[in-house]
């Protein structure tokens, strides 16, 4: 294997690396640094007091509609939800739950009388009814779900009812469980496996999207501004919080070892005059990161799910032409091999400009030779005499590299669109795929894939070895490697994806097997002059 090989494998190997390498789920020493806030931090709550002044927090309270299923206490701490529409593996019945041993949401309202102290709370259809007291301040708090969504709605109705000014202070802490442990793996393991769970914080803060991964909130975080949105997001699902007539002006987030991760905001304080009355508005979101969910209950929310930034735009278009395919067909395998061959057609002009320069290359081999045998002993009048050959004749010696090039950010983007997108979680195609999310149980659509590329490879026209320079020497490695190394790639990866790779290496054999028949009309290898 020579130096040109040896780097273009390598390269490959580093590209599958950098965007597909298992993420590490064990804690790892991270530094991060902390945000500082100018802003006053709030009185800290004495959690077990807390409790004490909410006895009816025993209570369990339970919401439905026909997406969602939510357990809450007597203050509206949600303690488990489960999903109605997603199942926990293919053909299970069992819906996707989620249970939350320390709640996932608590709100605290908060005078300089103290916590307020909740006396009551009822259920009527759907919905909680709270009443509650703090010093001369009432409080009724009204949560309901929403009838075909994933929001549930909370909203706190202030009263002064003493005949001096108060002010109300409140805040909300979210809570994620622990992450479960994973045992560790090897780095081979690391490269070849799928991708585990991701778990991360996604906020929007003054515009700005804010991720940070479990992983590295090992030391209290801090950031100020106005919070629109922030919450808990895994691979499929998300837990979030919205501010609506409010808002939210700090977010703190910590790991503590026995409760999980935190997240804590501060909203904006109100200050009622005597017998005035004042409302606090939130709602949580609990449901699938659908992206058209998430844009139900807000509109920036669709950026919890990440595409990445710069193949972000594509992803996102790619998907919704995968959604216009559903509409006409209800199956995304089908959409995808129709997607298949919307790129195709879409390709085929910078396809056909490649292999016409390839051809052109082949056809001037003559004049190549000519120009290499007349200056052997001067490398650089060489390079000069070649360069202008090419420019003449309209040749590009790497030409035949560019159709691939093209296509590598629709495989970045898709990849992200079949491990991202909830659509395609459990989604079936036929046969032995039932899930074009996971990888080909069987390996057989990688191991198609790997075939045809490789007998495409032996089809496209290639320069003599005697005529090669670095360049054709390096798009010669590529070619022969890359089969061999696609194929191993796309072992785990979603089936979905080589699904798309598996038509597209069909495609472009057909595609081949017509270029070289008409290409060999247009221009035979025949020495002759070349038409433009």
């Amino acid at each position: 294997m020579d130096n040109k090989t040896i780097i273009a494998f390598a390269l490959m190997i580093v590209i599958y690396i950098f965007f597909f390498q298992k993420p590490v789920q064990q804690p790892a020493s991270i530094s991060t640094n902390t945000i500082n806030s100018t802003s006053p931090t709030l009185p800290s709550l004495d959690q077990k007091k807390a409790e004490k002044l909410d006895p009816i927090k025993e209570k369990i309270y339970q919401l439905q509609n026909e997406n969602l299923q939510i357990e809450l206490n007597g203050v509206g701490t949600i303690e488990h939800s489960s999903f109605l529409k997603y199942k926990k593996a293919v053909g299970s019945k069992d819906p996707v739950e989620t249970s939350f041993p320390d709640g996932f949401n608590e709100s605290f309202l908060q005078t300089p009388a103290g916590l307020v102290k909740w006396s009551s709370s009822t259920q009527t259809d759907q919905t909680i009814t709270l009443h509650g007291k703090s010093g001369d301040l009432l409080v009724e708090r009204q949560i309901q779900l929403s009838p075909d969504n994933y929001l549930v709605h909370f909203s706190d109705d202030l009263t002064n009812s003493g005949s001096q000014s108060t002010k109300a202070i409140a805040r909300v802490k979210l809570t994620h469980p622990p992450l479960p442990e994973v045992p560790s793996t090897s780095f081979l393991s690391k490269i070849f496996m799928p991708r585990a769970e991701i778990y991360e914080v996604v906020s929007e803060v003054d515009g700005s999207i804010w991720r940070e991964p479990f992983l590295k909130i090992n030391h209290p975080l801090e950031k100020s501004g106005q919070v629109l949105w922030t919450g808990f997001a895994q691979k499929y699902f998300y837990y979030g919080f919205i501010p609506q007539n409010v808002s939210a002006t700090t977010l703190k987030l910590d790991n503590q070892k026995d409760v999980g991760y935190l997240g804590e905001l501060a909203l904006s304080e109100k200050v009622l005059a005597p017998g005035e009355k004042a409302n606090y508005s939130y709602q949580f979101y609990v449901g699938p990161k659908d992206l058209s969910e998430l844009k139900k209950a807000a509109p920036e929310l669709t950026e919890v799910v990440d595409y990445g930034s710069w193949i972000g735009p594509i992803a996102r278009l790619l998907l919704s032409i995968l959604h216009m395919f559903y509409k006409i067909i209800p199956n995304y395998g089908v959409g995808i091999i129709l997607l298949t061959i919307l790129v195709k057609v879409v390709l085929f002009p910078l396809a056909f400009k490649s292999a016409v320069s390839m051809r052109r290359l082949q056809v001037v081999q003559p004049k190549m030779k000519e120009i290499r045998d007349k200056y052997k002993n001067d490398k650089q009048r060489m390079n000069t005499e070649m360069m202008a050959l090419y420019k003449t004749e309209k040749v590009n010696p790497v030409g035949g590299c560019l159709p691939i090039f093209l296509q590598m950010p629709v495989f970045f983007s898709l990849y992200r669109v079949f491990y991202a997108s909830i659509e395609f979680r459990q989604a079936p195609f036929f046969g032995w795929i039932n899930d074009l999310s996971a990888h080909d149980p069987y390996f057989v659509t990688p191991i198609l894939m790997t075939a045809l590329m490789w007998y495409q490879t032996k089809l496209t026209p290639q320069p003599p070895a005697m005529e090669e320079t670095e360049a054709v020497q390096v798009q010669r490695a590529m070619m022969k490697w890359m089969p061999i190394v696609f194929g191993a790639i796309m072992i785990f990866l979603p089936s979905g994806l080589t699904l798309y790779f598996l038509v597209n290496a069909l495609l472009s054999l057909i595609q081949q097997l017509y270029l070289n028949k008409h290409l060999h009309l247009k221009f035979p290898l025949a020495g002759k002059a070349i038409k433009t």
